[in-house]
């Protein structure tokens, strides 16, 4: 039988975990997975505790118009996964700052900072491009 191809999402992964790799408690409830239905794409405690649940979206997916806008109602079903964490903490991984970047230009910095607000401010944004990873906090990058 034929393996599956791996989404554009779980290459997301993938990298991101490489990358991570060394901040990730090694016996936290981890997901990797994009498939998942119980999890966060990326589920993961933190050497320093954090508990995190995080989002990926890639927008060199033929689906990525898509994928912008699932964005918003995933991170709020994350919002369960996140029921039983005391020191939770949210993101979306993304492969494409700029395109994210126009396409919420479209919507009101209003919304955007609320959206915030329903995680505390705990939403963090993390971009990875050519082998590299960086972060960067929701309401700086909505500004």
């Amino acid at each position: 039988m034929k393996a599956k191809n791996k989404s554009w999402e779980q290459k997301l992964i993938d990298s991101f975990k490489e990358v991570k790799i060394k901040d990730i408690k090694a016996d936290s409830h981890n997901n990797f997975n994009c498939r998942s239905n119980t999890k966060a794409d990326v589920q993961y405690t933190d050497l320093k505790g954090t508990d995190w649940f995080i989002e990926a979206k890639s927008f060199n997916s033929p689906d990525k118009y898509n994928g912008l806008h699932k964005i918003f109602g995933e991170l709020l079903k994350m919002a369960k996964f996140a029921e039983n964490s005391e020191n939770a903490h949210f993101g979306i991984l993304i492969d494409d700052e700029s395109f994210l970047q126009n396409h919420l230009r479209m919507c009101s910095k209003g919304k955007l900072h609320a959206f915030g607000k329903i995680f505390d401010d705990k939403i963090t944004v993390f971009f990875f491009s050519n082998g590299k990873l960086k972060e960067q906090p929701w309401e700086s990058f909505i500004q």
